[in-house]
């Protein structure tokens, strides 16, 4: 009987591409972990749309209405956090960290 390793998978948003490390074993890819092509391009875009929030500093990022956009981006991460775990199935655990607000969320 094959006995799988539980992974622990850390999302989050980072210049150039997604973050998303497996606790364990370091910077993964969403290739790596055989996430369907469609949720690979939904993490791709959400991305995308987080790199004018990551350059900025923490006193710009407190402003209504970049916190309004940093909140929208959390939930959406949020959403591809479960969907990345839905996808992995039992042997992992996913997690979300807000490069907005610099934290870890409990999804």
């Amino acid at each position: 009987m094959e006995v799988r390793k539980l992974k622990y998978i850390r999302l989050s948003a980072d210049y150039l591409e997604p973050s998303i490390i497996d606790q364990q074993e370091g910077r993964t890819s969403p290739q790596s972990l055989s996430l369907s092509s469609e949720l690979q391009d939904v993490l791709e875009d959400w991305n995308l749309h987080y790199q004018s929030i990551i350059q900025l500093s923490m006193k710009e990022r407190s402003s209504g209405q970049v916190k309004s956009e940093i909140d929208r981006l959390d939930s959406e991460g949020m959403v591809i956090a479960q969907k990345i775990a839905t996808e992995l199935g039992d042997c992992a655990k996913v997690e979300y960290y807000s490069e907005g607000l610099l934290k870890r969320i409990n999804t």
